[in-house]
């Protein structure tokens, strides 16, 4: 499993236009599909970060063909990646097993959306915002690498601990974090 991470503020306009050119048209058709340019520019900073993962494995994004679930999940025949952005920031991983990422800024939560996607189990392990943040970008992590919905969000349940329990034994957790944001990344064994 490899992963990266960037702030889409790190590319100027012109080598945004540059990447835009080399994603494949299916997905040029979705971003110039997004009313917002801040959208349009995470979804091209994550296909960027998705052909430098491909590039390291001496994979060529440009001949890879990738399809698109009814959930909305990418993928290709023969690699698993995932890609996530939130505010300024990016990422995307690749893997040889069913993968999925998320990224969330750290910051204050609302207490009544913790209800919307968490167990009454996970709400008592809920002690700051940090906690949060974790337990929703493991869930939804977990969510993207199954390929299903946010409606199915509390079919699988974590514990809090050091070292993280989840009720599908038959994953693999990576939890990073920086001063303001969290990245999950949830991969099968």
């Amino acid at each position: 499993m490899k992963y990266l991470v960037d702030n889409i503020k790190n590319y100027s306009d012109e080598k945004i236009k540059e990447i835009f050119t080399k994603i494949y048209p299916e997905k040029q058709k979705i971003i110039n599909k997004y009313a917002n340019k801040d959208d349009q520019k995470r979804s091209i900073i994550s296909e960027y970060l998705l052909m430098q993962l491909f590039k390291d494995e001496g994979i060529d994004y440009s001949l890879k063909k990738i399809y698109i679930n009814e959930n909305g999940k990418p993928y290709t025949d023969d690699i698993y990646f995932n890609i996530s952005h939130k505010d300024d920031y990016v990422c995307a991983c690749l893997s040889n097993k069913e993968i999925g990422i998320d990224i969330e800024i750290i910051k204050e939560y609302n207490k009544n959306t913790l209800k919307v996607f968490a167990l009454d189990d996970e709400i008592k392990d809920i002690k700051n915002n940090v906690d949060f943040y974790k337990l929703y970008t493991l869930k939804e992590a977990y969510i993207k690498m199954k390929g299903l919905n946010i409606t199915n969000i509390k079919d699988v349940s974590f514990k809090l601990t050091d070292n993280i329990i989840c009720s599908d034994i038959n994953i693999d957790i990576t939890v990073i974090q920086d001063n303001n944001y969290i990245i999950s990344i949830i991969e099968k064994k």
